[in-house]
């Protein structure tokens, strides 16, 4: 009985180390800050609960059945989703890993993603994702970006085959997700890649 109580805290603090630790290694200047994020919609609706079961594990001293269910929800989101990108403990991980090796190489070629509706007027604050042209569905295994006030979001990236989406977690509902878009940077130069946006029933 000790050691399941034991193993119970442990579970418990290990849980909140991988939703607190990762977004604040993670920062960096002019991207927003993922500790924020996991406190918006959606995110909150997932933050709150998780951090709710944290607790439980780490104050309850009994033990109950809820406790072996507790444990396993806690192993399988330690592990990124492979449909959203849910700011899960696997997402986070993923980043901070994907971004330390982006971060890595010789970022020597620009690319300018410019998101605009169906009637030519810029996207303000949308998520723009970027995968590596073989990455499998997950959390994009390059970086993201959110655009400005004139609908562009801007990545600096080693030069290479890269594939741009979006997050369907915090996509905008009145338009229509469209697939993910190829695009091909180029060392020492800026490629422009302009994605229309279709509204729903349009």
């Amino acid at each position: 009985m000790e050691r399941f109580v034991l193993l119970k805290k442990i579970v418990g603090l290990v849980q909140l180390a991988l939703l607190f630790v990762p977004p604040i290694l993670a920062r960096q200047p002019g991207k927003p800050p993922l500790f924020l994020i996991i406190f918006l919609p959606p995110f909150i609706f997932f933050t709150i609960p998780y951090m709710l079961s944290s607790f439980y594990l780490l104050l309850c001293k009994k033990k109950r059945k809820l406790d072996i269910a507790l444990i396993l929800i806690v192993f399988v989101l330690s592990y990124s989703s492979m449909t959203l990108n849910i700011p899960t403990p696997g997402y986070l991980l993923v980043y901070l890993t994907t971004q330390a090796r982006s971060d890595s190489l010789a970022a020597n070629g620009t690319l300018q993603v410019v998101i605009l509706d169906a009637e030519g007027r810029p996207v303000v604050g949308l998520e723009v994702d970027l995968w590596t042209i073989e990455a499998l569905p997950g959390p994009p295994d390059v970086d993201f970006v959110i655009t400005d006030e004139n609908g562009v979001a801007t990545f600096v990236v080693p030069s290479g085959k890269y594939k741009v989406g979006f997050n369907l977690v915090n996509f905008p509902e009145q338009f229509t997700c469209p697939p993910w878009t190829p695009v091909t940077v180029k060392a020492g130069e800026t490629t422009v890649k302009v994605i229309e946006l279709n509204y729903k029933g349009g």
